[in-house]
């Protein structure tokens, strides 16, 4: 029994699921690996379930890869997951979340890719057409002018 299983990271797994998947993700490998496993795990049909008690003691490091998770690439993370959101959430309302998200992040690939999904579900609003067409550049100035704007305006 314990040999159909697999432990990497935080995530214990059956093997079976871990080949089906492809394991971790490279991309992912300093910062929400596990996010991504069980995300795309959960949207493949596999199902994880609560154990009820402690299985294994995680000791956080400050020099640990955990610490260097940022909120850019949990955006990221989120954005290429985005089926997870479409089976188990709301995925429209989920893309316009995240399309701010990745614009405050400075995620501008990201933020065009939601602009794109949202277009072909027929939610288009100024913001995202503009996002859509503009240029990473172009958003980025926008972006900035935004921001300067918002310091100025009075409380």
């Amino acid at each position: 029994a314990s040999r159909e299983w697999i432990f990497y990271g935080g995530s214990p797994c059956r093997k079976e699921m871990w080949r089906k998947l492809g394991g971790y993700r490279a991309e992912y490998s300093y910062d929400t690996q596990d996010l991504d496993f069980w995300m795309r795990a959960m949207t493949g049909g596999f199902k994880g379930y609560y154990a009820g008690r402690v299985i294994y003691e995680w000791r956080r490091s400050s020099t640990g890869m955990n610490e260097r998770t940022s909120p850019a690439s949990r955006v990221r993370t989120r954005v290429h997951n985005i089926a997870f959101y479409d089976r188990f959430g709301d995925g429209i309302g989920a893309r316009r979340e995240f399309l701010l998200n990745a614009i405050s992040h400075r995620e501008y690939d990201c933020a065009k890719e939601m602009a794109a999904q949202l277009l072909q579900r027929r939610r288009p609003s100024p913001l995202v057409l503009f996002i859509r067409v503009a240029p990473p550049p172009v958003i980025r100035g926008a972006h900035a002018l935004w921001l300067r704007a918002r310091l100025r305006r009075p409380r």
